[in-house]
């Protein structure tokens, strides 16, 4: 075979697959990030809750995100963060993004920003009516339940085998930076297998841009379920992995 005929059928070959795979990428988020679900071997995951553990007037929900991505995303979440908070502390200086202190147009500039980013959302949704007010009595102890609720999947999952996991320090006592770990790690004890590393780190939002990244999406969940407004969860429902109705069901893969 002629090498010249060779040399341009390859490089044809290869500028069509990168096109194609560009065209995939920016259509398709979903599909390609659970290609790579399938088989990366390491997440990353950013944990926020909205709401309060008390049994407050006007607000029967308390609501907790895990905002799912891999190393190369993840950097990508932080520079859109990053870049938002430039442009606003132009006008005002601003230290971190805060979805309860951005305008209207600022939120609809974020979740259209990370539009173009590969990322899973799994959010668990307690019902306050439903549960026992003594279940608030260890905060955290609730707290490191329902955020195992949220990861079991990924737990126990054969192929990965690192989690990083990131939490947000506001929503723990004092003391109790641990609590999570060790749950955590005494619920994989309990498995057949034990083929996981877990990584957990409790950071201010002020200094981590991923942590206020999932603060802007459990603010959305947060105002669907309890005001019933849902135009910015509208953004970002297609990225929806996983829902928890707690007491109730657990409603894996649910799109809504």
């Amino acid at each position: 075979m002629d090498a010249g005929f060779f040399i341009k059928n390859s490089v044809f070959l290869y500028i069509f697959f990168g096109v194609f795979l560009e065209f995939l990428y920016e259509n398709f988020n979903p599909f390609m990030f659970k290609l790579f679900y399938v088989n990366n071997k390491e997440l990353y995951i950013y944990i926020d809750e909205s709401g309060n553990m008390d049994f407050r007037k006007n607000e029967r929900y308390f609501v907790v995100c895990a905002l799912i991505v891999d190393e190369f995303q993840g950097c990508g979440l932080g520079k859109i963060v990053k870049n938002i908070i430039y442009e606003k502390s132009k006008v005002h200086k601003i230290r971190e993004l805060h979805a309860s202190q951005l305008s209207y147009d600022d939120k609809v500039n974020f979740y259209k920003s990370v539009n173009s980013l590969s990322y899973k959302i799994n959010y668990i949704v307690l019902d306050k009516n439903k549960v026992n007010e003594n279940i608030f009595k260890n905060k955290n102890a609730c707290f490191n339940y329902l955020v195992y609720l949220l990861l079991i999947d990924l737990i126990d999952d054969f192929n990965i085998i690192n989690l990083y996991i990131t939490v947000d320090n506001r929503n723990i006592e004092h003391n109790s930076e641990n609590s999570l770990g060790e749950y955590l790690g005494v619920e994989l004890l309990k498995k057949s297998f034990y083929n996981k590393n877990i990584y957990i780190k409790y950071q201010d939002s002020r200094k981590n841009k991923n942590l206020q990244a999932v603060d802007m999406f459990v603010n959305a969940i947060y105002k669907k379920i309890n005001l019933k407004k849902d135009l910015f969860f509208n953004y970002f429902k297609d990225r929806i992995h996983k829902v928890i109705y707690f007491p109730i069901n657990i409603d894996t893969d649910k799109r809504i």
